[in-house]
């Protein structure tokens, strides 16, 4: 998924990325901005993402088990996808 490649996530980003709701999408991002605020208070690069690798380590989810996981959706999706094209060309 192209959002682990990026460094600086949306709240959106953060919505699909972790496949759950606004609202709960919404809690995290403002926690992670709220300690952005308080470790870079003006220096912040971003007024309207936070760094990725904050919201894991928030969320305590280690960032290689995150890409393994979308590693296997991804494969999981390809083979349907591979097999609704085989059918389709007959």
């Amino acid at each position: 998924m192209e959002i682990l490649s990026q460094y600086y996530v949306t709240q959106t980003d953060i919505q699909k990325l972790l496949q759950m709701t606004h609202k709960k999408a919404k809690k995290i991002y403002e926690k992670v901005s709220e300690m952005e605020n308080q470790e870079l208070g003006e220096f912040r690069a971003h007024d309207n993402k936070v760094a990725l690798k904050k919201v894991l380590k928030c969320l305590k989810i280690d960032y290689n088990f995150l890409v393994r996981q979308c590693q296997l959706e991804e494969q999981k999706k390809e083979p349907s996808a591979s097999l609704a094209a085989t059918e389709s060309s007959r």
